[in-house]
């Protein structure tokens, strides 16, 4: 649940997720974005993503969701990896977020390069 007392911080993420291979093209991606409160330390938060998916394809849904919650809104989130077999790179990530006013999303981001 996001809420406007828990939301804040800066990307800085200081694991590797699985599949990441530097200089490659690919982000450090947070599931649950710095700006939403999320971790920067905490594999688990994280997945490798092509840069142009996380920024600026994902990153524009975080700042939607953000901006609602900053206008008032508790927001209840969930961004899912969706996997092929054994490939430890998803093919996109799912974010579902539902508002107690009128905020909705529902949005598959495909981990594709631009």
């Amino acid at each position: 649940m996001l809420t406007p007392t828990n939301i804040g911080g800066k990307t800085n993420p200081r694991v590797d997720p699985a599949g990441w291979q530097s200089g490659r093209g690919y982000n450090r991606a947070h599931l649950l974005a710095a700006v939403l409160g999320g971790a920067n330390n905490d594999k688990r938060n994280f997945v490798t993503m092509h840069a142009y998916a996380n920024s600026p394809v994902m990153r524009g849904f975080e700042l939607q969701v953000r901006d609602a919650v900053r206008a008032g809104e508790n927001i209840l989130y969930r961004a899912t990896p969706v996997y092929s077999g054994s490939n430890s790179i998803p093919l996109g990530v799912t974010i579902s977020a539902r508002g107690n006013v009128k905020f909705a999303l529902d949005v598959t981001i495909a981990n594709r390069k631009r």
